[in-house]
């Protein structure tokens, strides 16, 4: 691939030669290209590479002061063992200087192209981008591109490719998938192997014997629906959307709303918002936030109580909520206690006993509603929670992997765990005294 140094820098130009040539297949994938683009590929067929190359050339085109570039992977591994050497070998005849230790190049022209992971969305907020991709975005939360990157694409009019192979029908490479052809600035392409006969059917075969059909329809043939590997509640969150409980869940002002936290210090803080009658568990609304402060949240809480008139109820808070906040000399417990909140103790569970748990989660989902638009993210969540894949073996671990959806996954499970004990002693009418809390300044 050839591409032509910026004259930014000189009125000269020098042609430069990077080592990609294209296979027919990722010739097609660029002759489509548009402003926005969703690459649905086979495994093997070089979309990775193809990204890696695109994006360098744009990078080495671009005439704006200073460019910037993010490709993004599902954790910081997974882009540093996808992408990195990629990066390095295409960029290697410009000459670029390389960070090893931030995952970045910065090229003669200015451009700087890094890498970058998708499990804590909000740590890229406030960035600006010419050009952004996605490798494997069915893993990733839809926010990221919801509230970070898409504005960052806002002011320089920027691009984005997402590119990965089909998983379940939702989540966020599915949406952008499905919603491109409704726009003319968005391309769709779909390339499974029948088409592009990259793989011989022998290898096909060969595969057939150690895949499921829903694996290899969706790695070889590029086709939706296919519930996550080892994903702990995929099916049965698939059961309550085919039963019609993601739906719209209205928010009763006669009951309380419970609050149920994974209450992050150093992580992603996730609160679900329920109503819970003794029998049935209505999740009205959800809330999830990386680098907020308690006393930030708390008054996130608040504003959510004025604008949607919530009474709150006790907070089932997980065990680690009585050590101190690095910050402040008080624990997280004895913070919520003191902005009025009622608080449960969910204890640590024992080793091996996490498997359980999740288990009487499962068993409990047939009796919870979940609001559709307001607990969106919460829900992508749930179908993303998955036990760790040992790719040397291939086989699932029994440790559920810590990923971006853990947090919303343990915020139920603790609500699970204390919802009995919660509700059984708590009125309708004890709920929360606003009266007596000054809302000007959250006290500690």
């Amino acid at each position: 691939m050839k591409a032509k140094r910026s004259r930014r820098r000189s009125k000269d130009y020098r042609e430069v030669v990077i080592p990609f040539r294209p296979r027919r297949a990722q010739l097609e994938l660029l002759g489509q290209w548009n402003r926005f683009n969703s690459w649905l590929c086979h495994r093997r067929l070089g979309k990775t590479v193809c990204l890696v190359n695109q994006t360098v050339r744009k990078a080495l085109e671009c005439e704006l002061p200073m460019p910037r570039y993010y490709l993004f992977g599902v954790t910081f591994g997974a882009v540093k063992r996808n992408m990195w050497d990629y990066l390095q070998y295409y960029t290697m005849p410009l000459n670029p200087k390389i960070n090893q230790a931030e995952l970045r190049v910065d090229l003669p022209n200015g451009a700087r192209i890094q890498l970058a992971s998708a499990e804590k969305p909000d740590t890229w907020r406030g960035i600006y981008a010419m050009g952004v991709g996605l490798d494997e975005p069915q893993l990733m939360p839809t926010r990221l591109w919801s509230q970070v990157l898409r504005p960052a694409l806002a002011d320089h009019k920027g691009w984005a490719v997402f590119i990965g192979t089909p998983g379940p029908r939702h989540g966020l490479f599915y949406d952008v998938h499905t919603d491109a052809a409704n726009y003319d600035d968005w391309t769709a392409v779909t390339l499974p192997n029948s088409y592009t006969h990259i793989l011989p059917p022998e290898e096909v075969r060969a595969m057939a014997r150690t895949m499921t059909k829903g694996e290899l329809d969706a790695e070889i043939e590029c086709i939706w629906g296919t519930v996550m590997r080892g994903a702990v509640y995929g099916e049965k969150m698939s059961q309550l959307e085919r039963d019609g409980q993601v739906t719209r869940v209205e928010y009763d002002p006669a009951a309380l709303v419970y609050l149920a936290c994974d209450w992050g210090v150093k992580d992603s803080t996730a609160i679900w918002f329920i109503q819970f009658d003794g029998e049935r568990h209505r999740f009205i609304d959800y809330y999830e936030v990386d680098n907020k402060s308690i006393d930030e949240i708390i008054a996130d809480l608040y504003a959510l109580k004025e604008e949607r008139g919530y009474r709150y109820g006790t907070v089932a808070i997980p065990h680690d909520s009585t050590r101190r906040v690095i910050e402040t000399k008080y624990t997280v417990r004895g913070i919520l206690q003191a902005n009025g909140f009622k608080t449960h103790l969910v204890e640590m569970p024992k080793p091996g006993m996490l498997v359980e748990q999740t288990n009487i989660v499962r068993g409990k989902l047939r009796l919870c509603w979940f609001d559709a638009e307001r607990c969106k993210f919460g829900v992508e969540a749930l179908r993303s929670y998955r036990y760790d894949y040992d790719e040397k073996r291939t086989v699932l671990r029994k440790t559920i992997l810590h990923d971006w959806s853990s947090h919303g996954a343990d915020a139920l499970r603790y609500w699970f765990l204390a919802s009995i004990g919660v509700y059984s002693a708590l009125g309708e009418d004890d709920d929360i005294d606003y009266s007596q809390l000054d809302k000007s300044a959250i006290r500690r």
